[in-house]
């Protein structure tokens, strides 16, 4: 039977990582704990086939995660897990089960702040206390656009720093990150129209193959079919959910997985525009300064994270 043994990170020497490459599965799970403060993780795992699993969570700590790639179901709600998107996660202290769809890569970041860091840290600083901080996690999951928090978590992802520059580097994100989710809990909430439940059960499903086909053509008629939906109800019922256009969402996706591969790959930019779905480099090259804001070789220069 093989076990998780602990080895040499490829995310950063400093922490811990304990992988697993059997038959079963490709696995890779680095975590920087700070005492019983905070930890900070990475995942990147690949099972082979569908995997149940079921983890005991703690008593009491507030969650943010962000998943780039995963296919999966919350087994108590039976809900697809949150992917390409910041959510959040209160700790309840019961087991926690999921199904992971196999060969599909579960990759992502994640913070994790126990009640010890508001008492130690915030307790001067910060009115309210850990309640008033599960509020403003728990609001994650209705503001899911929040760029700025993806950022704070993609820099952790890449951060290299070593010894105190590490220590000093990783507190100071946490409290970034904690920064901007008391901030956007404050704002007022988007409105949004409600759907009916099986409505909203097809779009997560839709939602799903998207991530797991952003690679290729996605014609609003074929994602329509799979939402046993019709072309309008889908492009109404999508706004009303999202927030944006499903074409605007697909763009969204590609552009995240395009960041991932030019911060953790070695493909040129034509090899990575193939890969999430242009045919043509130039219309990638544009859609992506367009959407980030720098062409995509200045971006792989600028998210190395401090060394």
């Amino acid at each position: 039977m093989s076990a998780y043994i602990q080895e040499r990170s490829p995310y950063n020497w400093e922490g811990v990582c304990f992988a697993m490459h059997d038959e079963r599965c490709s696995a890779e799970y680095w975590m920087y704990p700070c005492g019983d403060l905070f930890t900070i993780s990475v995942t990147n795992i690949l099972y082979r086939k569908d995997t149940t699993l079921t983890f005991q969570q703690p008593d009491d700590y507030v969650g943010v995660f962000y998943y780039d790639s995963v296919e999966g179901v919350d087994e108590e709600t039976q809900l697809p897990i949150a992917v390409g998107r910041v959510a959040g996660h209160i700790g309840t202290g019961q087991p926690y089960t999921a199904t992971y769809r196999g060969n599909v890569p579960i990759r992502g970041v994640a913070i994790n702040i126990m009640p010890e860091y508001c008492d130690r840290v915030l307790a001067s600083k910060f009115p309210g206390g850990y309640r008033r901080l599960k509020d403003a996690f728990s609001c994650l999951n209705d503001n899911p656009e929040i760029p700025e928090l993806l950022l704070v978590l993609r820099q952790i992802q890449n951060c290299r720093a070593e010894g105190p520059a590490a220590a000093l580097y990783y507190e100071s994100k946490v409290n970034e990150a904690l920064s901007i989710i008391l901030t956007k809990s404050g704002e007022p909430k988007r409105p949004r129209v409600s759907l009916p439940a099986d409505d909203r059960e097809k779009l997560f499903q839709m939602e799903a193959y998207i991530h797991s086909h952003y690679a290729e053509e996605l014609p609003l008629a074929h994602l329509a079919s799979i939402a046993c939906m019709s072309v309008s109800k889908l492009k109404y019922s999508f706004q009303s959910a999202y927030g944006c256009p499903v074409s605007e969402y697909i763009t969204e996706i590609r552009m995240r997985q395009a960041q991932h591969l030019l911060e953790n790959g070695v493909d040129n930019v034509a090899q990575i525009a193939g890969k999430v779905g242009y045919l043509r480099p130039s219309s990638f090259t544009k859609a992506f300064k367009e959407r980030v804001g720098v062409l995509p070789k200045d971006y792989r220069k600028s998210t190395s994270g401090p060394r």
